[in-house]
């Protein structure tokens, strides 16, 4: 809005009488009241089938893939152990000495044997159990990057609805300036109202005409961004008459209480933390070193005598077993840290959009009166520009009072969806996106 349009307005007695009578008469006629309808975000958000395929093909989404497929190996590592079969084998040249009674004699003399670590009945089946942890963290890192990847898809739908309508809104602007000058033109013709007016016509036409471009910029910056990782049709336009904004499901407490026992992250860091502690367990039981086995063969003596042994040895535990048990116990006590400010972190978010829903139906049903008032004046005050009693500047004031209130409309009721539409994402009520797990790899087996 230009200077001119915040200078102070002068309104002779006799004009400022008939705008008191008509603006009277509007503010006399009953309010549309606001009336709640079941919410239903359906017509609002893209198709669940596209939002299936755009994670489906989203790098995140399969790099968790990938990452089930290491686990899967890794599980099978765990329970095949560290320490495989050993197989030794040797020669030694046995020189022997001419004698009384013999000549000088050269024999060879072979060697073989094997040799094996065996784990310690407890060891083996915390392995085992540390190789289930480890494939059920892959599943679960898998769901949650599903889970991110469908809010961030979820964040840029509503960004570009927001530019959209903004776009929208601006161009509304750009004709209801146009339909001024053609009602300015038909007065100045009829010595009505002065060119001045139709010049500041033109510079306001500029101003929005500027402002329309930009946000034209920013709609098609939006549209790009969104296009990126989603791979059904974008909508080129938006009304938010599509969206129904109507009473809250559920109070605050209850939206927390669902998002907690559902969330994905939540649950990964619990696991994480459980598997630490396992760990620590673990690098605690290597305190008791495994012993080894080795079985080995030798024949001497060009095979005069022939022996056979059974060695048992056992490592000698020293400080590196007890820096690695202090290690495991440090991790162990971060992963508790970091379930508690996960949770915390979920929680805050939580009560940010569940506040963010209830103040946006709360602006919402205000902004709906204040929009039916100001309908209803601004016809009577476009008949009073027409009949030369309203003046040009105030015609445009509330032109732009107009403009604005259906801009709080719009920003009230995307801010519902989309408040709406994450507390039902992360509560896992939104889309089915975990009703299967979709493993494109396989369960590999190793055998011993």
């Amino acid at each position: 809005m230009n200077s001119n349009l915040n200078m102070q307005i002068k309104i002779q007695p006799a004009v400022l009488s008939k705008m008191l009578r008509l603006l009277g008469l509007g503010c006399c006629l009953a309010f549309t009241q606001a009336t709640w309808a079941e919410p239903s975000l359906d017509p609002v958000l893209p198709p669940v089938e596209a939002v299936k395929q755009s994670l489906a093909e989203h790098s995140t989404v399969r790099a968790a893939i990938s990452d089930q497929d290491y686990a899967d190996f890794a599980g099978q590592g765990l329970k095949l152990g560290q320490h495989p079969w050993t197989v030794r084998a040797g020669m030694q040249l046995r020189k022997t000495d001419a004698q009384e009674g013999q000549s000088k004699s050269n024999s060879y003399e072979p060697s073989f044997g094997v040799e094996k670590q065996i784990r310690l009945s407890g060891k083996y089946q915390l392995d085992q159990d540390l190789a289930k942890r480890g494939v059920n963290i892959a599943e679960l890192k898998y769901e949650d990057a599903k889970h991110e990847v469908a809010k961030s898809l979820l964040g840029n739908w509503f960004a570009y609805m927001r530019a959209a309508l903004q776009l929208n809104r601006l161009q509304e602007q750009l004709g209801q300036i146009e339909q001024y000058m053609s009602m300015t033109q038909q007065r100045i013709r009829a010595g009505d109202a002065p060119r001045l007016e139709l010049m500041l016509l033109n510079n306001e036409h500029s101003q929005v005409e500027e402002k329309y471009m930009q946000a034209k910029v920013a709609y098609y910056q939006s549209q790009q961004l969104l296009a990126r990782d989603y791979r059904g049709t974008i909508p080129e336009q938006w009304n938010s008459d599509m969206i129904q904004v109507g009473p809250i499901k559920f109070t605050q407490a209850e939206w927390i209480r669902q998002i907690l026992s559902a969330n994905h992250e939540l649950e990964l860091v619990r696991k994480q933390a459980e598997q630490q502690h396992a760990l620590h367990k673990r690098e605690q039981l290597n305190k008791i070193p495994d012993p080894t086995i080795s079985l080995g063969y030798s024949r001497e003596q060009s095979g005069v005598e022939n022996l056979m042994g059974v060695t048992i040895s056992v490592p000698l535990s020293g400080s590196h077993t007890r820096v690695a048990s202090g290690m495991a116990a440090a991790e162990a006590r971060k992963a508790d840290y970091e379930v508690g400010r996960v949770e915390n972190r979920l929680r805050q978010e939580a009560q940010y959009w569940s506040t963010q829903m209830e103040s946006a139906q709360v602006r919402y049903g205000k902004a709906q009166q204040n929009l039916t008032q100001l309908q209803q004046q601004h016809s009577l005050m476009q008949k009073a520009y027409k009949l030369g009693e309203l003046s040009l500047n105030e015609l445009l004031l509330h032109s732009q009072q107009l403009i604005e209130a259906r801009n709080r409309i719009d920003q009230a009721k995307v801010d519902y969806a989309e408040s709406y539409g994450l507390l039902l994402l992360n509560s896992h009520q939104l889309w089915p996106l975990h009703d299967e797990h979709e493993h494109d790899g396989h369960e590999h087996e190793v055998k011993q």
